[in-house]
């Protein structure tokens, strides 16, 4: 996450007025890309939080998912508490 943070300084301390066109156009295109690729990487530990949550407290096993055996993870309500709160 360190690296991911030192680029995204390293791109907020750019000096655009400089840049020519073409070479904006290219860094859009890429950053759109990139964009994207982040939000999957967001989605897909966000998911396995949601997993890792249904079934805390429950006392289910997590490979049982039998009718009813775990709320859906869309159901699930995710707050800034429950990422900063610890846990498993």
């Amino acid at each position: 996450m360190d690296a991911l943070d030192l680029a995204l300084d390293g791109l907020a301390g750019e000096q655009l007025s400089n840049l020519p066109r073409a070479v904006l156009r290219h860094d859009l295109v890429e950053l759109i890309r990139i964009s994207a690729r982040l939000h999957v990487e967001v989605s897909r530990r966000l998911a396995e939080f949601e997993r890792r949550q249904e079934f805390q407290g429950e006392g289910r096993n997590p490979r049982r998912r039998g009718r009813g055996s775990a709320r859906p993870a869309r159901q699930a309500t995710l707050t800034s508490g429950d990422l900063d709160g610890g846990g498993p």
